[in-house]
């Protein structure tokens, strides 16, 4: 497998994946979903400061204090679905696919219904060789997703 900052190829599949211009979408996405979870939601104060803190270290690409400050986030809120989901991610942003597979797992654990989770799961396994076990995800996903727009 090659690994360059915006494209990821998988010698199981044969395919091409433009990770780094899908995170990026994904990320916008989520970045929606999240604000609106998060009104939904209640969280302790504790937990917005990490959360607050987790984004702005997002924001400025240091994604070892954003993966820090979310870990935080998931052990004062443990049923805090979206904070698993944004762990997976930063962990993806670090091309950390195998790490990303946990946190997001246990945020369908908490929530079997949340499309970003099943979209980023799909793609953590896939860029791990896996598609087999990434096609329901991404499946999921789609469905998911379409379900949303038409609703």
């Amino acid at each position: 497998m090659t690994c360059t900052a915006t494209t990821f190829t998988l010698a199981a599949c044969g395919s091409r994946i433009r990770i780094g211009r899908t995170l990026l979408l994904l990320s916008t996405f989520l970045l929606a979903l999240t604000e609106q979870l998060l009104l939904a939601q209640t969280i302790s104060p504790e937990a917005i400061e990490h959360w607050n803190s987790a984004r702005q270290a997002e924001s400025q690409k240091n994604f070892d204090t954003a993966v820090a400050e979310y870990k935080k986030v998931t052990e004062l809120e443990p049923s805090f679905a979206t904070g698993f989901v944004s762990l997976g991610q930063t962990f993806m942003e670090q091309h950390n696919f195998a790490a990303a597979v946990v946190p997001l797992k246990h945020a369908l654990e908490l929530d079997s219904d949340l499309v970003p989770a099943h979209q980023l799961l799909g793609y953590a396994l896939l860029a791990q060789g896996y598609a087999a076990d990434a096609i329901p995800h991404r499946a999921r996903a789609r469905t998911g997703s379409a379900r949303h727009r038409a609703g």
